[in-house]
């Protein structure tokens, strides 16, 4: 094993400078890339969750909203029409028809 590296390193040895600098370079170019790629993906990927969760607890909270209006206005309606004479009368009415 030792013996196969040192042999490889021989071989870089043989390489002119010209050519071993610009793929150096080359190399590092790629390596940066790849990590701002990465760290941009994990930065946007991170700030699109946080704004859909945003987006629908704010809905969800509408809903919600909404939806105790709707059932107060109801309890609302059902009681007056329980303390209306007529109402009272109909049913009372009713109950003796039935």
């Amino acid at each position: 094993m030792q013996n196969m590296l040192s042999s490889q390193f021989e071989k870089l040895d043989n390489v002119p400078l010209s050519k071993k600098l610009p793929a150096v370079i080359a190399g590092i170019a790629a390596l940066s890339a790849a990590i701002s790629g990465v760290v941009g993906y994990t930065v946007a990927e991170s700030s699109s969750s946080e704004r859909t969760e945003k987006l629908l607890g704010g809905a969800t909270e509408a809903k919600v909203a909404a939806a105790s209006k709707y059932f107060s206005s109801v309890e609302s309606d059902i009681t007056e029409l329980a303390r209306s004479a007529h109402v009272v009368s109909a049913l009372d009415t009713f109950k003796t028809a039935y």
